[in-house]
């Protein structure tokens, strides 16, 4: 049985979660965004159904060709930078490794419906560097 989360930004269906891996169907609604945020161990396949997704990502900053850290041993990103910016229509996708900072929002003025595919999916494993909310009207 489907279990349903209502979001920020809109709502997410955890089709399957078990173990090995989880199977979410998200519905994205327009001029909101998700968090940015990263996963320490959780991969991610985004495939879109409808609408048009776009998915930012950002790069952990590096100091002489390593990962800097927080004291904590975290990584550190620059969510203020401009971020790599992905475009998705339908049927396409985009996988996010470990560590890969990322935000996900409409890309124009209709819902967007799409799956998440991942490895187990833990709430200790999302890393929030932002919150989620309405998409600034300055940003394209």
């Amino acid at each position: 049985m489907s279990k349903w989360v209502i979001k920020v930004w809109g709502h997410e269906e955890v089709v399957v979660a078990n173990p090995l891996y989880t199977l979410k169907r998200m519905l994205l609604l327009p001029e909101l965004q998700c968090s940015v945020h990263y996963h320490n161990r959780k991969t991610e396949t985004f495939v879109v159904e409808s609408g048009v997704l776009a998915l930012e990502t950002f790069e952990p900053l590096m100091v002489h060709g390593l990962v800097a850290l927080t004291p904590t041993g975290d990584p550190t990103y620059d969510v203020d930078a401009r971020p790599n910016l992905h475009i998705l229509s339908p049927t396409e996708q985009f996988t996010i490794p470990p560590l890969m900072a990322h935000r996900f929002y409409c890309a124009g003025h209709q819902p967007c419906s799409f799956l998440e595919v991942s490895t187990e999916d833990l709430p200790e494993d999302s890393i929030r560097l932002t919150e989620s909310g309405p998409r600034p009207r300055s940003r394209p």
